[in-house]
């Protein structure tokens, strides 16, 4: 039997065409192979961030309280001063003409008041020896009780002529370190002007205050047991500072106050915490961020690997018990730069495609590749 060969190669090039065409569509019709993991609760902690502003447990603006010219300036800038360290001096000379005066004039009247007591004493007893009459008797107490009227008010000028002297020098009425001095040695000064002599901030302890919007305040009155502010309060984990730069400060500080009522014009509410600073390492006009702790029980964790937005919503893929995916709008709170807290939308035992879903789409189907369980 004699067969065509131009017939046979028709028949091996259709049959070439026809396979390559049956391993295209077996290509495309390929089942993907995707990383899942199973949801699974665990103990967890979460934070919640709040901006704050540090202020000293004390600070306030010290002023004179005499007018003159700036003698002495007997600190520098930034220096740590402990109580009753001399701060500032006043020029004195006139309060120290002021106040000799002031004693030499009590002086006197002090001597007043003492010849006034003698001669009132001589003539009670020549009374009594009926050699002059009361009237003389009653004469001599108007003197002395005159001249101690007149001792008083010299009294109460000499007393005000040495505070006003003493005044002229200016101590430390706390421990603390001082601000920016903007004055200088010679520069007039009295207790109306607009700039003090310098600010004056104790910081062993330094508090943070930070705002809560009234969700949050909600949220954190949900969050600690208590059956009153004061109790949860006290239920609050100790807290963290955030400085700068992302550096957490190394002393742990507790929420120590809640404002007791809501600011109108922002719609907040304050809260304070305190924190150690046996190092001197806060200082009022600090900024940072507040981290609020909560531990949570069988709290699950969701991959942000695994969400995706779409029209402000957080989505994810469900595997299904055959194996297709369906989108799931979910509901979270940021726990760390790595994952988000699941609220609702899936629930334990659920497993969901851990990462590439990019590569992917609502009902398809998929070969499951388990990850570690977290």
């Amino acid at each position: 039997m004699k067969i065509n060969s131009k017939i046979l190669v028709i028949q091996i090039a259709t049959f070439a065409l026809l396979s390559c065409d049956n391993d295209k569509k077996l290509n495309e019709i390929k089942i993907p192979e995707v990383p899942v993991i199973e949801l699974a609760g665990a103990d967890l902690e979460t934070s919640t961030a709040f901006a704050t502003n540090l202020e000293g447990i004390q600070d306030i603006d010290i002023r004179p309280q005499v007018s003159g010219y700036l003698k002495k300036i007997a600190i520098d800038e930034g220096q740590k001063v402990n109580k009753g360290d001399l701060l500032f001096m006043i020029e004195d000379d006139s309060f120290n003409a002021a106040l000799n005066n002031a004693n030499a004039s009590f002086s006197k009247e002090t001597a007043i008041v003492e010849k006034a007591s003698i001669e009132l004493e001589r003539v009670k007893n020549l009374q009594k020896a009926n050699i002059i009459s009361a009237t003389r008797v009653a004469n001599a107490k108007a003197d002395y009780d005159a001249a101690l009227a007149t001792l008083e008010e010299a009294k109460y000028k000499k007393n005000e002529a040495q505070v006003k002297r003493d005044f002229t020098r200016i101590y430390a009425p706390f421990s603390g370190y001082s601000g920016r001095i903007k004055h200088k040695v010679g520069s007039l000064v009295d207790g109306k002007m607009v700039t003090p002599l310098v600010a004056l901030s104790k910081i062993d302890t330094i508090y943070a205050y930070f705002s809560m919007s009234e969700d949050d305040f909600i949220n954190f009155k949900n969050n600690y047991t208590g059956n009153s502010i004061e109790e949860k309060i006290k239920n609050v984990p100790p807290i963290d500072l955030r400085l700068s730069g992302s550096n957490t400060y190394e002393q742990k500080g507790k929420v120590d106050m809640v404002n007791g009522s809501f600011d109108r014009s922002t719609g907040s509410i304050t809260l304070r915490a305190s924190f150690p600073n046996t190092s001197g390492l806060l200082r009022s006009g600090n900024t940072g961020t507040i981290l609020l702790h909560q531990k949570l029980e069988n709290a699950i964790a969701v991959p942000q690997s695994a969400t995706f937005e779409m029209q402000d919503k957080i989505l994810l893929y469900k595997v299904s018990e055959s194996n297709y995916l369906e989108q799931i709008s979910i509901k979270v709170s940021k726990l760390d730069n790595q994952k988000y807290l699941l609220i609702d939308g899936v629930k334990e035992g659920d497993i969901i495609v851990e990462k590439g879903i990019e590569r992917l789409q609502d009902s398809l189907k998929i070969i499951p590749k388990f990850q570690d369980r977290q």
